[in-house]
């Protein structure tokens, strides 16, 4: 596709289309042809993997009530372009949009996201469907806790669940923390936002506990007392290739709402649900040896995280492996250790040598036997961050002077600079002492002078 410019200011978007013939990774390159004196053509080309899916996932949202948090999640799993997204909303009347129960619905969804579900007032038609798809067929789960939730239908699928729920007296304001680290989180690096900058939610305290086989990412505490433990906030769990991941807090659109003023932290709860949606419909096959990159395309100059996850024969984490990775390109290559985070999660750091594209591959070693291997590939830019955007942010420039106290100018006014200083005069004197009576050259200088001195004397009668 070409595209040309008219020479105005304002940004423009352009839509390309293209047909994919085969489903798998593919890299998108756009290029600009240069001009004559441009700066650099370093930022003139970007690259992006995308991956192509022989079919959109399906994933159906069940709730107990309309609520914020249903509106929220289904918005935020809406951007989600590889995947299809419906749902059933229950009322008092029946189901929002006087839906009524399709078998073929639940038996097509390929993860199932409960949001305060089930209730006492549940469908038991509906129930007894996702509930069949979840304990027999092993469909994943994204389940995220509400008020109304019932945990005496919930025991129906107790063993789904990476969490158990104890009868609960009353929810508090509860505050979020960091707890261990996951590769369905951590792999693409950090989220928009902290756990500890998120506004409170909705928990209940001392009422929850990670089963043992279950990774907790964040943990909650009681808002009035932060410094006593409260329970795991978000458990992901996998468990002979079922998955399921457990948000136990609600109200989490405050998340959003709290953050909107942060155009990237406003983000988190998307991007959580992205992470974690993707961890749940990723193939899950009982490899005991994973390694992936936290992105697929880099910037010169950029640090390449790799992280491997190792698992023994009973899928359990394995800490004491030693991982080993070959990574590639061209002619050259390099082996790295990756050292233990705890929880069978291996990391290491690459600075890569240059643009291009990449390979790795490793294994992981227990006591002289091989527990698997793994490879992957990323790409090398041959770009800049500093390139994105060359041109001088005055904005910024003068932001930052107005909240230092200080002054903007410019290049072609530095007289304005040192009249706004206004600095003072200051009279600087140096003494410096030179010894004559030790140099023979200015003795006899001054003997040569004293002698003329006399002679003119004599001649003039002055002696």
């Amino acid at each position: 596709m070409r595209v040309s410019f008219d020479g105005s200011l304002y940004e423009k978007t352009y839509d390309a289309t293209f047909t994919a013939e085969n489903e798998g990774e593919l890299r998108i390159t756009a290029i600009l042809d240069s001009i004559a004196g441009e700066l650099t053509t370093e930022n003139n080309r970007r690259s992006r993997v995308v991956r192509i899916l022989d079919s959109k996932y399906n994933v159906l949202i069940v709730a107990g009530k309309p609520s914020p948090d249903v509106t929220y999640i289904r918005q935020a799993l809406g951007q989600d372009t590889t995947i299809e997204v419906d749902a059933y909303v229950e009322t008092k009347n029946g189901l929002v949009g006087n839906r009524s129960f399709s078998q073929e619905t639940v038996d097509n969804a390929e993860l199932i996201v409960f949001v305060d579900y089930p209730t006492n007032a549940s469908n038991r038609q509906l129930w007894e469907a996702v509930a069949n798809r979840l304990n027999q067929d092993g469909v994943p789960l994204l389940y995220q806790h509400g008020p109304d939730v019932s945990q005496a239908t919930l025991s129906k699928i107790a063993t789904r669940l990476p969490v158990e729920f104890q009868p609960q007296a009353s929810f508090n304001n509860v505050l979020l923390r960091d707890a261990s680290s996951h590769a369905a989180i951590s792999a693409r690096g950090p989220l928009p936002a902290s756990w500890n900058d998120l506004p409170p939610t909705q928990g209940s305290v001392g009422s929850v506990t990670a089963k043992p086989s279950a990774v907790s990412v964040a943990s909650f505490v009681n808002e009035l007392t932060p410094d006593l433990p409260g329970g795991p906030a978000v458990v992901l769990s996998e468990l002979s290739r079922r998955r399921s991941a457990a948000i136990t807090v609600f109200d989490s659109y405050r998340w959003s709402l709290g953050m909107a003023k942060n155009t990237q932290a406003a983000n988190f709860q998307r991007e959580l649900l992205s992470r974690l949606t993707a961890w749940l419909l990723a193939p899950s096959e009982e490899k005991q040896f994973t390694l992936s990159t936290d992105k697929k395309v880099y910037s010169t100059g950029e640090i390449v995280r790799i992280e491997g996850q190792v698992y023994g024969a009973d899928l359990t984490p394995v800490n004491d492996a030693a991982v080993l990775v070959e990574v590639k390109q061209g002619e050259r290559s390099e082996v790295l250790s990756l050292r233990g985070k705890g929880n069978g999660l291996y990391e290491a750091q690459l600075n890569a040598w240059g643009s291009g594209d990449y390979t790795f591959a490793g294994s992981a070693v227990l006591r002289n036997d091989t527990l698997g291997k793994d490879d992957g590939a990323f790409v090398v830019e041959a770009f800049n961050l500093e390139w994105l955007d060359s041109r001088a942010r005055w904005d910024i420039l003068q932001g930052i002077s107005r909240n230092s106290g200080g002054m903007f100018v410019t290049a072609d006014r530095p007289d304005s600079l040192f009249q706004k200083l206004a600095l003072p005069s200051k009279v600087v004197e140096n003494s410096r002492e030179i010894p004559l009576w030790n140099k023979p050259l200015f003795l006899w200088i001054l003997i040569g002078l004293l002698g003329l001195e006399w002679l003119l004397r004599k001649r003039s009668g002055m002696l």
